[in-house]
């Protein structure tokens, strides 16, 4: 009779648990919602560094804990890319004035060249986050 007590209350202790942790924990992002944010966050940025000032971008979620859209990126190389964008953005956070503008652009070429492997669409959309045209890498012809 006591071990089947003992046995109940560990049962509704670990249930109870298990209620109140589902309750409470909000939805995994998608990538792509994850990116829309970053995406908005940019563009504050850009306008920020034209005009020669410095903002704190909002917290945010990394991209590693965001949900892939196709399941061909739930690879663990793309998982690599996504923590190592992740890095790259958080410089972005640093408080130099004098080095902003070159972590930006490598950001947004770091989000260029990621797209053209994995998923070309919003390369428009990301191109307009350049403060000036970057020459596609290429074969160059001689004259």
């Amino acid at each position: 009779m006591r071990n089947s007590v003992l046995i109940l209350i560990l049962f509704l202790v670990f249930a109870s648990s298990v209620y109140i942790l589902s309750c409470s924990s909000e939805p995994q992002p998608t990538l792509s919602e994850l990116m829309r944010e970053r995406e908005s966050d940019l563009k504050l940025l850009k306008a920020a560094i034209e005009n020669d000032e410095l903002i704190d971008l909002p917290e945010f979620v990394p991209f590693i804990d965001g949900i892939p859209s196709r399941e061909n990126l739930e690879t663990d190389s793309f998982r690599a890319e996504l923590a190592a964008f992740d890095i790259y953005y958080s410089t972005l956070s640093q408080q130099e004035a004098e080095t902003i503008k070159d972590r930006y652009t490598a950001v947004v070429q770091f989000c260029i060249t990621c797209h053209q492997r994995h998923c070309p669409g919003p390369i428009r959309a990301i191109r307009n986050l350049e403060f000036e045209p970057v020459d596609e890498p290429g074969l160059i012809l001689f004259d």
